[in-house]
């Protein structure tokens, strides 16, 4: 009798929130998928399935400009909106979805630290302050050693390989994730050597995919939490992480050497601050010019953020840590993807690859550059061409390409004559906002640097502002500088010393080494399969 009392009590409740999700809510004017207006678990589906990108696109298409993929969620595709929803400023107002804040577990504890997820915008601004200078052009030049030592060993490795058909991505992969390692803690992981990262990637994008779609369902990702306290498997992604174990043993080992300093040295490095800081005019920051533990081991980031950490205010105990492992976590994915993201439209395209080759034997010839030898980030800076390409492949290939939503305000948003009210959820997919032709002119869906060479002062500003390879205005990736700096040099550095081949295409046949080149629309994005061919030039 209870049995039967209580599914009908669950079949009635079941459909009151169907009828009141298609008839009564605020949404229910909206176009969008049937079942997306009934329950957010169409979307976790999607999301679960890897289609992300190309889904929203595809929405766009056939039901509009503001296209509701949940019950309570709209996307839309107008660009006028994106600076009132992601804007300078509109953090303020404008919260941050459940998707991303229920994967935060410190947020309640000041010491830890999540730029990624932070929602508390008073710490994030600390945070942002505090470490802002370590992250700067300036600090990350200083460094640049540490870039070129990878740099070596990747065009070693390449030449080891020369006319083979290689998984391209899975190369950049291995060379990005020495590159932070040292960048981070000195010393690289040895992926690039090896031509193996001890199953680190593949821990890595268990983990990015489950948070992908996770978040769309906050009581699941609350009780992965409590069941990851306990140490109990809750999900495919508590693979082990190699780097981030090797990671663990390098703070020890640097807090070891920190900790058997002289009184001498700790002197030293206690008046830091006052002694050896410059103005960086260029990011408007300020960088140390001096490592604490130089005879120790070799200056890394981890010695900046460690520097800072104990000479700062309002610094958490373990924010130096936690921002030295978010290298690893956040820096690798993006930019072993933008480099492909590059190395794939440049390859691709024949006109686009003889002009960037131009501008480099030209810069050969002046001798700003030499062959096989890592070229200096300074030298880039004289390479417009190169700086342009970077740029487009951000543009069509944004590596975060879903909609981070955020949460209306209480006055609501009308968009395209349809009002959201205050605690819907609304959000625009990079991607679309990529193929705008009113922030980026005409044939968005081609591969053109030259839009970035021609446009107007004004142009060019709004164009780089809705460019969201690094994230909005309102909260750009800290780690923005660093990356450039090394994607730079690497990119110089390959299509200047090599001859380079796209031997398949994205969604295609088979290539001559027999992989599909497809994309795994998870978040963030990544491609499995793309064969390149590289040869000395």
């Amino acid at each position: 009798m209870w049995l039967t009392y209580l599914s009908f009590a669950a079949g009635t409740a079941i459909g009151a929130t169907i009828i009141y999700n298609l008839c009564l809510h605020p949404l229910a004017g909206i176009p969008g998928p049937l079942l997306a207006r009934i329950t957010p678990l169409w979307i976790f589906y999607q999301c679960s399935k890897n289609r992300r990108p190309t889904l929203d696109l595809q929405l766009h298409e056939k039901y509009g400009s503001v296209v509701r993929i949940s019950p309570n969620e709209v996307i839309f595709s107008n660009p006028e909106y994106f600076k009132t929803v992601y804007g300078a400023g509109s953090s303020k107002t404008w919260g941050r979805s459940p998707f991303l804040l229920t994967h935060n577990q410190f947020a309640h504890d000041y010491d830890r630290l999540n730029m990624l997820l932070e929602n508390d915008m008073d710490k994030l601004r600390i945070q942002r302050r505090v470490f802002g200078p370590v992250y700067s052009t300036a600090n990350a030049r200083k460094h640049e050693a540490l870039i070129d030592n990878n740099d070596r060993r990747f065009a070693a490795r390449l030449k080891s390989l020369a006319g083979q058909v290689l998984d391209f991505y899975v190369e950049l992969e291995y060379l990005s994730l020495d590159i932070f390692a040292e960048m981070t803690f000195g010393e690289a992981f040895g992926a690039v050597e090896r031509g193996d990262d001890g199953g680190q990637m593949e821990s890595m994008s268990k983990r990015w995919n489950w948070i992908g779609y996770i978040g769309f369902i906050p009581w699941l990702c609350k009780l992965q939490h409590e069941m990851m306290k306990r140490n109990v498997p809750f999900s495919q992604f508590r693979a082990p992480f190699p780097v981030h174990a090797w990671a663990g043993k390098k703070m020890a080992q640097y807090q070891t050497a920190v900790a058997s300093q002289n009184d001498e040295k700790a002197a030293t490095a206690a008046k830091w601050s006052n002694a050896h800081i410059m103005k960086d005019t260029s990011d408007g920051g300020a960088v140390p010019q001096v490592s604490m533990n130089d005879d120790l081991i070799t200056p890394c980031l981890l010695d900046d953020l460690s520097i800072v950490s104990k000479t700062k205010q309002g610094v958490g105990k373990s924010w130096a840590t936690d921002m030295a492992m978010t290298n690893i976590a956040a820096g690798i994915d993006t930019t072993s993807w933008t480099l492909a993201a590059v190395v794939a439209t440049v390859g691709s395209n024949p006109h686009a690859y003889k002009k960037l080759q131009a501008e480099l034997d030209a810069a050969l010839t002046s001798g700003l550059i030499k062959k096989n030898t890592p070229i200096p980030y300074e030298a880039t800076l004289s390479m417009p061409y190169l700086d342009a390409c970077m740029q487009e492949a951000m543009r069509l290939y944004p590596n975060v390409a879903v909609s981070l939503a955020r949460i209306v305000p209480q006055e609501g948003i009308g968009l395209d004559g349809h009002y959201i009210p205050s605690g819907c959820l609304v959000g625009m997919n990079s991607k679309q906002l990529g193929l705008s032709t009113e922030i980026f002119g005409p044939n968005t869906h081609s591969f053109q640097p030259e839009r970035w060479l021609t446009a107007s002062k004004e142009q060019l500003g709004e164009m780089e502002s809705r460019n969201l390879g690094f994230g909005g205005p309102s909260r750009k990736c800290p780690g923005k500088n660093v990356a450039w700096v090394a994607m730079a040099k690497v990119l110089a550095g390959l299509f200047c010393n090599f001859e380079v081949e796209v031997l398949n295409q994205l969604g295609g046949k088979e290539g001559p080494g027999g992989r599909r080149w497809v994309e795994i629309g998870s978040f963030p994005t990544k491609w499995e399969g793309m064969e390149v061919r590289v040869r000395p030039r």
